[in-house]
């Protein structure tokens, strides 16, 4: 159990939670609750408002008919499970964090609210102790003896919500109202399974009223009275029956069902010849006859092979070969089409008949000519045939996809054109100033010097517009016809000038000279920096002044920097002198720090008006791209549509056989094995080669040398087992090519089939004493790829060569780590322990620490314990203890179990012997 679990013994919401009557865990509790509210009735005609007192009675358990499945999300064990751990206990989980308390009529009890109990309950039962009928309503009845079922009143214990991932400054209300999915409810049942015994769960109600109302019986109680009497005070003959929402079965081990006895009875095998299957050569059609001399059985392997195990070339099959090579060769030198065997991979080599001997690409000659992998890629032809509706409306979803981008393209290729077209017809009859004075709103994006901007304005364009006011003035005074382009064109070109070298006058003393407070002379800092710089030594002087005329050095403020009264003077003097220079040649104070800088770059290269009229139009249009460059961007391309699926499934369901290694590897067993990349490789050429035909044949317009497929594996890293076939190296083999040389473990037995999520990890083995332990601190792997041979068969992959996972002398090597899935919570208690002694620690809580061996297959109770004891949380040493019987929420900590976790050394697992000889769990 980790820290991102946080139990809650209750939840309500909405209407509900304004309920304030306490559960008292009586039964003479109204099945309803009443809520007092108060409405404001507003006249029409005078507006005068009343106060009406109003209560409201709010559902109840009695007014339940039935419970939507969608709400259940988990249920544990699985349905129809078999070798169920017995000391795990049945749990099932609802999406609303409050639904096994949406119907109660209360709130929690007084003594701090901790305790409500649920309008749910799940039940457990031996199915011979058990039956299912059919009776009023719609719902089946469960009929069963009194005594097989739980306290009743103790229902509150059994009940709890969870939040997932709750931070330190989180509360559990916040995470309800703003991410309620990261919370959950669930229902316990309580009691201890037997071994070997086939069991049924129900979800029944918890009051009689709730009984009624599912049974479609009319509905008399009134109050919470239970839906069953105490077991301990009824009869062994009473029985009773109830209406059941949700029921699921399943078997529980005879012994050892738990993840540790699952592992100890793995044995190690090495698989030998009988692993791999043969293929019969002798008749294979077509007119092809093989000596009589010649074996006519070749060694098949499927996609897993013994490790070492490799496709040596075929001695003597040259009668094959070459018989192969007249119908390819007939074919492609026919005048006319003629059918003949499948070229795999051909169109993605370019080829029409394989290369001869000797030559490239060696993987389509081997692919080819050799009848087993011939074989292979069928496999793949016949998959595609399998799911070809399927990969179908998957490539046609994509080309949709791929024609919305394409026409996107194509409309913002068009955009750009008339827009390119109709400024350049416009602009380009325009002189520069005038394209300046239009194109002046791009100085948003395009940022222009102050004076030009202010060159461009309307107020501008009016006042030096031909018979304008100053050109009339100008002309009534006999002076120069005013140019309004002349004005644009000085602005321009002023604006580009660099800053003057700023000098200080003759006589004048800089602040460095006077002062170890002072700047370096203003010259040389930025335009902005001058005009603070100024700024700062007004505001020293100002704040030296004050503090002689107050007199009080108390109250001169910490930060004033204190200079001498002349040398104050001085350098403000200095300073007003370099300021007024300033500004008798910028004439406006700059806001950017930068603005000295870029003006002086700027001189280097003075713009024309029209180059910057230039610039605003490329920022309007944007960046023109060569026709060349857009048409190859945006013309109709052939699709390539992609599976990224790891095509091991759909081999699975197509040919099974070439997964699964029932004949060769033992039950409860496991082995060392490899991939087999020649099968591998020529599967996925075969299913690239039909997809290529299928998507012809069905009017795709598809590129024939794309590679469609390229995963067969479920590989973590989401990697893929052949580049795209165009790629593909021209020596690549197919024959004799070595498998991989990782570790591959092939497990088989009811560990597979029981834990469906089995994670498989290695961890680094450290030395201790002499003795081997796993040190995850050192090093972990975990499996490049993963796979289901079979029901009860998978396999796991690791980039570790086996050799360094045994480890030797001076390498204690690495464990292998079997672990139960931890993405679900399950409840129950530690197998039997021979400490009868109450333990400390919650994960040491034992079933005979609560119920005696003179107890089986009993409910739990809240006196089963002495106390209440208290117990520490090893996961978080910090947390406030958890106390048995002290609500839901405490009981959940007391029975949640975390993920099962087995490691065994990699050399006990893959030597000799027995799984558990040299190992540590």
């Amino acid at each position: 159990m980790t820290d991102t679990f946080t139990f809650v013994s209750w939840v309500r919401d909405g209407v509900a939670a304004a309920i304030t009557r306490p559960e008292t865990l009586g039964t003479d509790q109204p099945a309803r609750a009443a809520l007092d509210v108060r409405l404001v009735q507003k006249a029409v005609d005078t507006g005068q408002k009343t106060d009406v007192d109003v209560t409201l009675a709010v559902h109840g358990p009695g007014d339940v008919l039935a419970l939507d499945r969608d709400e259940i999300v988990r249920v544990d064990p699985p349905p129809g499970a078999d070798g169920v751990e017995p000391h795990y206990v049945p749990v099932i989980e609802f999406r609303r964090p409050d639904l096994p308390w949406l119907f109660t009529p209360l709130a929690g009890t007084e003594a701090g609210g901790q305790r409500l109990r649920p309008w749910l309950a799940l039940v457990v039962l031996p199915e011979e102790r058990a039956q299912l009928v059919r009776g009023g309503g719609e719902h089946a009845r469960l009929v069963c003896p009194v005594r097989e079922l739980p306290d009743p009143t103790e229902t509150w214990a059994w009940a709890h919500a969870q939040v997932v991932g709750l931070e330190p400054d989180e509360s559990v209300e916040q995470v309800l109202d703003d991410d309620p999915h990261r919370a959950r409810s669930r229902l316990i049942a309580a009691r201890r399974l037997l071994p070997g015994r086939r069991y049924l769960a129900c979800l029944v109600p918890t009051f009689r009223a709730g009984v009624e109302a599912a049974s479609g019986d009319e509905v008399t109680t009134t109050t919470l009275a239970p839906a069953w009497p105490d077991p301990d005070a009824a009869d062994a003959g009473d029985e009773v029956q109830l209406p059941v929402f949700h029921h699921w079965r399943f078997t529980t081990a005879e012994a050892g069902g738990d993840l540790e006895s699952l592992v100890r009875r793995l044995t190690p095998h090495q698989l030998g010849s009988d692993a791999v299957t043969t293929l019969d050569v002798s008749a294979p059609g077509a007119a092809l006859v093989p000596p009589g001399s010649e074996d006519s059985l070749l060694p098949l392997g499927g996609a897993v092979v013994p490790a070492g195990y490799r496709d040596a070339p075929w001695s003597g099959g040259e009668w094959f070969t070459d018989g192969l090579r007249a119908f390819f060769d007939a074919a492609a030198d026919a005048a006319t089409t003629v059918v003949g065997p499948p070229l795999y991979g051909g169109q993605h080599a370019g080829l029409e008949r394989p290369p001869a001997d000797g030559d490239t690409p060696r993987w389509l000659r081997e692919l080819n000519l050799d009848p087993r992998l011939r074989t292979f890629a069928g496999l793949g032809v016949a998959t595609v045939q399998h799911f070809q509706d399927v990969l179908i409306a998957s490539a046609w979803e994509q080309y949709d996809q791929l024609r919305e981008s394409t026409q996107s393209a194509r409309q913002a290729e068009l955009a750009r054109e008339v827009r390119t077209s109709a400024l350049h017809r416009r602009l380009g009859a325009m002189t520069a100033v005038s394209q300046l004075q239009v194109t002046r709103t791009a100085s948003v994006k395009h940022t222009l010097p102050s004076r030009v901007d202010a060159a461009l304005t309307g107020a501008a364009r009016r006042l030096t517009r031909p018979g304008g006011p100053l050109a009339r003035r100008s002309s009534r005074d006999g002076g120069r016809v005013l140019d309004g382009g002349a004005v644009v064109q000085h602005a321009v070109a002023r604006a580009a000038q660099p800053v003057p070298e700023l000098t200080a006058p003759a006589g004048s003393v800089t602040i460095p000279e006077i002062s170890d407070h002072g700047q370096t002379m203003f010259t040389e800092a930025g335009l902005t920096q001058q005009y603070e710089d100024f700024e700062a030594t007004l505001l020293d002087h100002t704040y030296a002044e004050w503090m002689q005329q107050a007199q009080s050095p108390e109250t001169v403020p910490p930060d004033a920097v204190l200079l001498e009264e002349e040398d104050l003077a001085r350098g403000a003097f200095t300073a007003g002198i370099a300021l007024a220079h300033r500004q008798a040649g910028l004439r406006s104070r700059p806001t950017d720090p930068e603005v000295s800088t870029a003006a002086t770059a700027a001189a280097t290269a003075v713009p024309t008006p029209a180059e910057l009229a230039r610039t605003l139009v490329a920022g309007l249009v944007g960046a023109p791209a060569r026709r060349s460059e857009a048409t190859a961007r945006t013309a109709p391309t052939l699709a390539a549509p992609s599976f990224p699926w790891p095509m091991v499934a759909a081999l699975r369901e197509v040919a099974p056989r070439f997964l699964a290694l029932d004949a060769a590897l033992p039950t409860e067993s496991l082995c060392l094995v490899q991939a087999h990349t020649g099968f591998v490789e020529s599967y996925l050429v075969g299913l690239n080669h039909a997809m290529a035909a299928e998507l012809s044949w069905r009017g795709y317009p598809a590129d024939p040398r794309a590679t469609f497929f390229r995963h067969f594996w479920d590989r973590t890293d989401g990697g893929a087992d052949i580049p795209p076939l165009d790629q593909l190296a021209p020596d690549h083999p197919l024959l004799d090519s070595p498998g991989g040389d990782g570790l591959m473990l092939a497990v088989r037995g009811e560990l597979v089939r029981r834990f469906p999520g089995l994670v498989v990890i290695l961890v680094r083995a450290v030395e201790q004493d002499g003795v081997r332990v796993p040190a995850p601190e050192n090093g972990t792997r975990q499996p490049m790829l993963e796979g289901r041979l079979a029901d009860d068969g998978a396999l796991f992959g690791f980039d570790l060569p086996a050799t360094e996972a045994r480890g030797g002398a001076e390498d204690p090597g690495w464990f292998v780590v079997f672990r139960e899935s931890p993405t679900a919570t399950r409840f129950g208690l530690d197998p039997d322990d021979d400490d009868q002694a109450v333990p400390q620690h919650l994960d040491d809580l034992a079933w005979s620490h609560v119920l005696g061996p003179e107890q089986p297959g009993r409910w739990v109770r809240m006196g089963d314990l002495p106390g209440p004891p208290q117990f520490t949380d090893p996961t978080d040493p910090g947390s406030p203890p958890v106390t048995w019987a002290a609500n839901g929420a405490h009981m959940a900590r007391c029975f949640a179990r975390g993920p099962a976790s087995v490691a065994w050394h990699a050399d006990a697992l893959l030597s000799s012997g027995p799984a558990g000889e040299d190992g540590a769990s």
